[in-house]
């Protein structure tokens, strides 16, 4: 039905825009405001500072190039599950630190895959860093003969006076990408998942 994919289009644009510009801007807002304590405290940290703008700002331009192309060429990255993930954890996560773990064997050629995942982990460490006030984000990423599992925990409090359930537009994000794979997203604190 021709209402339906534009619909479907609408909403796949939505979450590029969320993911890839959002995320950018959200990012150097936390730099700018890094830099502006760092410089009325009188550090010297500021070249430091600076240069992880510049990656963050190289980083949004590409993101922002990749939705474009993607609109004209879906799937033209040609990235593998397990580099595109890699890619999608480049960009800092400001203020924390991140490892990443990946288990098993990824599917050699799943292009749905390598395009939505990489976004998926992106948003829940960015949600563990802006929402979370994370330090130490851990990513593991376990690939199965039936499936996989993703799991990113964090040293954070969570956010503040919400239920983790409250779905923001990441979150609405990350269940339709997840969605569309055949799975499903559980949200918790610590021991609630």
């Amino acid at each position: 039905d021709r209402l339906r994919l534009v619909i479907d289009e609408r909403a796949r644009l939505a979450r590029d825009l969320h993911d890839e510009l959002a995320q950018g801007f959200a990012s150097l807002g936390f730099l700018v405001d890094a830099l502006e304590t760092d410089l009325a405290a009188g550090a010297r940290s500021g070249t430091e500072l600076l240069g992880n703008v510049r990656v963050v700002l190289d980083h949004t331009r590409a993101g922002a190039r990749r939705a474009i192309w993607d609109l004209r060429a879906p799937g033209a990255e040609g990235l593998s599950v397990r580099e595109a993930v890699e890619a999608a954890l480049e960009q800092p996560a400001i203020g924390a630190a991140l490892s990443l773990a990946i288990r098993g064997t990824p599917p050699p050629r799943a292009p749905a895959l390598a395009r939505e995942l990489p976004l998926v982990v992106r948003e829940a460490v960015t949600n563990a860093v802006t929402h979370g006030r994370a330090r130490h984000v851990d990513v593991e990423l376990t690939f199965a003969e039936d499936g996989l599992e993703l799991v990113v925990r964090d040293d954070g409090e969570g956010p503040a006076g919400e239920s983790v359930q409250e779905a923001g537009l990441g979150v609405v994000g990350m269940r339709e990408r997840v969605g569309r794979l055949g799975g499903r997203v559980t949200l918790g604190r610590g021991d609630e998942r």
